[in-house]
Order: structure tokens, then C-alpha cells, then sequence
């Protein structure tokens, strides 16, 4: 699993450079999106001096455990318990970003930054349901 893991870590942080040598389709548009969300919202908010925005920490853990969460929930409930707990997971790290957001003094660098962090669970779901369904 780790090997699986690392590999889906590199494959997620390559595809914007694969975007920009023209392979464009869904599973390289969706982390260049990202990279650009988080770029934003970092740079916002060390030119504005948001503090909040540690407050994303816990989030962005949760989302790079999503692609062990899904393997398990795949495992244990098949193809319908992995996307019950991508939903769930998604909908916890979106309320999670508005109670931070909520609570900033200036949101829009944390929920640029917290948008970017939903990225790479929806990536590693749409490779489980690849896997699933026999797409790669």
C-alpha cells in the first residue's frame, strides 16, 4: 500500500507540469487547479498576515490520509462504503474550511487555500473508482 500511496502522491504532484506539456483532461486539470488555489491562498495570507490559516493544518493531514481511508473503506465495504466515506470525508473537511473561514479576519486566503486541500481526496477517489471498475 505505501508503494500504491507514494505513487499516487508523485503522480498528483506532476500533473501540472503534464498540463503544461499539453496532456489535459480531468486527472491533471483537477491538481494544477489546486496548486493554483493554494499558491493564492498562501500568498494572501503571509501579504496579509492571516492567522488562521494554521488552523488548515488538521485538514491537510486528513487529506493526504484520504488515499489510505478510501483503500480501507474499499476493503472493508467494497466500492459503495469507499465513496460513502469520500462524501463524508469531503463534506467534514468542507464544514471544517467554513468554521476556520468563519473565524478569519479575512477569508479569502483561507478558503482559497481550504479549497485546494478537497483536491487531492477527490483525486484519490476518482483513482479508487478507476481501480474498482477495472479504468486503469
Amino acid at each position: 500500500m505505501s508503494v500504491q500511496y507514494s505513487s499516487l502522491l508523485l503522480s498528483f504532484l506532476t500533473a501540472p507540469s503534464l498540463l503544461l506539456g499539453g496532456s489535459v483532461g480531468l486527472l491533471t486539470i483537477l491538481p494544477s487547479v489546486a496548486l493554483l488555489l493554494f499558491l493564492g491562498g498562501v500568498a494572501l495570507a503571509i501579504a496579509w498576515r492571516e492567522k488562521q490559516v494554521v488552523w488548515l493544518l488538521p485538514p491537510l493531514l486528513a487529506s493526504l490520509a484520504a488515499p489510505l481511508v478510501l483503500e480501507f473503506a474499499d476493503g472493508a465495504m467494497g466500492w459503495f462504503g469507499m465513496l460513502f466515506a469520500l462524501t463524508i470525508g469531503l463534506v467534514g473537511l468542507v464544514v471544517w474550511i467554513g468554521m476556520v473561514a468563519g473565524n478569519a479576519t479575512r477569508r479569502t486566503p483561507v478558503v482559497l487555500a481550504g479549497l485546494s486541500l478537497l483536491a487531492f481526496p477527490a483525486y484519490a477517489g476518482l483513482f479508487r473508482v478507476a481501480v474498482t471498475w477495472g479504468g486503469t
